[in-house]
């Protein structure tokens, strides 16, 4: 049988692209690559079995080396000084249970940086400007099997480890318990309703990207060394999504990435000078400087002066998109994650689209 090869106009990413000529189309196409690769398998490549096998791969994994006595947790002052380069966030994936069979309980704490920087070696040229968004660099996981009296206690201890700005947790069996008594205790707590299945809520689009599209861009980092990772590197690498399989810190991990994607749509980002190249260990070293933690930020008052500036050249439909009126936690005067009165004009990094 004779084989007749179609030759398009030269594309210089070697992708076979039916519109070489046209920047904005190919733009469009490699941006749902990176942000949703599931339906760029399934839609653009004509494999729709992709939407059934594994959603995270190997090489979606990145680390960085991590300041001394990570595990210690903020009461460290090189942790302490690490995390106070972006925003602590946790989620929670909860369970009432100690019985062998029963689900664990997990707790993923990670700091959102923000960057506008590519990680794999994109060309601006072919991609297009990177898009301003939070990385996600993971700090600890922990998990454990408790009954709902223990799992108080532990969720107490995690938070005074990590002294996080904001806490996520599902809304189900004793989740609900934790959103209804911790902010009345002055912790930082907001329940959320995941939608759909596992599978969908790790692939599917959150307005930039979704959480498999912030792996696949590495834009989600773990610490290397630390004794948690390989459990959850292989639970991720072993999830399709079927009812049947282990997915606890699957779970939580996806909750903390789109809040992290979502936060990052809604909000006016800065080019960061602080935040370190991506690649080995030992590159992310040398970028991060002498101790395992970033360089100084620059004066914080000039970074506002910028976002100012930026937030004017921002088209939006919406003048006060972002601000505290139109968030889900604010009430007439008064916000329920902080637990204390605010204007409606003010804003903050816990910006929840209505």
């Amino acid at each position: 049988m004779q084989t007749l090869k179609i030759k398009y106009a030269d594309d210089p990413t070697g992708s076979g692209f039916y519109w070489p000529e046209s920047q904005q189309k190919r733009s469009e196409m490699l941006a749902i690559k990176r942000g949703d690769p599931t339906s760029f398998e399934s839609v653009y490549q004509c494999r729709p079995g992709s939407r059934q096998g594994s959603v995270f791969l190997e090489s979606d994994f990145e680390e960085y080396v991590p300041p001394p006595n990570l595990e210690n947790g903020i009461i460290d002052r090189k942790v302490a000084e690490f995390c106070s380069r972006g925003t602590v966030i946790q989620a929670w994936d909860t369970a009432s249970s100690v019985a062998s069979t029963a689900a664990y309980s997990v707790c993923v704490t990670a700091l959102m940086l923000p960057c506008n920087k590519y990680h794999r070696d994109e060309d601006p040229v072919v991609f297009g400007p990177c898009d301003h968004h939070y990385d996600v660099i993971l700090l600890d996981l922990h998990r454990g099997k408790y009954a709902i009296g223990d799992l108080v206690g532990v969720f107490k201890i995690q938070y005074r480890l990590w002294n996080p700005d904001l806490i996520l947790v599902e809304k189900k069996s004793s989740g609900i318990t934790l959103v209804q008594a911790m902010p009345s205790q002055g912790i930082p707590v907001r329940g959320i309703e995941p939608e759909g299945g596992k599978r969908e809520r790790a692939t599917s689009n959150v307005g930039a990207g979704s959480a498999q599209g912030w792996f696949r861009q590495h834009r989600v980092l773990h610490p290397a060394g630390a004794s948690w990772v390989k459990a959850w590197k292989t639970e991720l690498k072993d999830f399709t999504g079927s009812d049947e399989g282990v997915s606890d810190q699957v779970d939580a991990s996806v909750h903390l990435i789109r809040h992290a994607i979502m936060t990052g749509a809604n909000t006016a980002l800065l080019p960061s000078d602080w935040t370190p190249e991506r690649g080995t260990a030992g590159d992310m070293q040398m970028a991060m400087g002498e101790g395992g933690f970033m360089a100084p930020s620059v004066d914080p008052r000039l970074e506002m002066l910028n976002m100012f500036g930026a937030l004017g050249n921002m088209p939006v439909d919406d003048l006060f998109d972002g601000m505290c009126g139109r968030c889900v936690s604010y009430d007439g005067d008064y916000c329920s994650v902080h637990r204390s009165k605010r204007v409606s004009l003010d804003s903050c990094l816990m910006f929840s689209e209505r």
